[in-house]
């Protein structure tokens, strides 16, 4: 990466955070400027997951330890999410192996279009 993209995803990187502890959707504002930096398939969903990995991670360090949230309530809803995160991660992962480049790409925007498109009538 040059320099002038390293800037770039430092710009997603406070994006991300600021909007996932605001609103906490991520996705679909930093995937576009995932999809403008160049990046396409596995290359754009792993860099995305590592974004949200580090931005979520992050969270929850700041809300237990900064403002003191206790996060005990949820800690068997997390236990009990983690197997479904492996099993779709290793579905996910095939289905990649498998799918055309350029359809992946088509499937990715469609989808940005659909959750942004529900995100602004939700508001109305």
């Amino acid at each position: 990466f040059s320099k002038k993209v390293d800037y770039f995803f430092s710009l997603i990187g406070f994006l991300g955070s600021m909007l996932g502890t605001i609103i906490g959707i991520v996705g679909p504002f930093i995937a576009p400027l995932f999809l403008f930096s160049g990046l396409s398939g596995k290359k754009f969903i792993a860099t995305k997951s590592a974004c949200q990995f580090m931005t979520q991670l992050s969270k929850v360090l700041i809300f237990t330890t900064v403002l003191k949230t206790n996060m005990t309530h949820i800690s068997s809803q997390a236990i009990y999410i983690l197997p479904g995160i492996i099993i779709g991660t290793i579905v996910a992962k095939s289905v990649l192996e498998k799918i055309n480049l350029k359809i992946l790409n088509i499937v990715i925007n469609f989808g940005l279009i659909i959750i942004g498109s529900s995100l602004v009538l939700k508001t109305i």
